[in-house]
């Protein structure tokens, strides 16, 4: 079965939506806390303007080792 690119960027929209709410409550936790980790990390991308060419992206990470009372947090963005 073939699905298209629109299908799936449709899919992984409405679950971002779906997911925001823990996203935010998470992201408000971890900034709220007294010691943050950040990691910085530069990837490729595929450039959707130009094919077979790539494009730099960013990847950041947030984290608080210990978390909280007792749940490590880590936050993609």
């Amino acid at each position: 079965m073939e699905i298209t690119r629109t299908t799936l960027a449709d899919w992984v929209d409405a679950a971002a939506v779906a997911l925001e709410p823990i996203y935010k409550a998470i992201r408000t936790d971890l900034i709220g806390g007294n010691y943050l980790q950040v990691d910085e990390t530069p990837v490729r991308v595929i450039d959707p303007e130009v094919r077979g060419k790539t494009a730099s992206g960013w990847l950041w990470v947030y984290a608080r080792p210990k978390g909280g009372p007792c749940i490590p947090k880590l936050l993609l963005v």
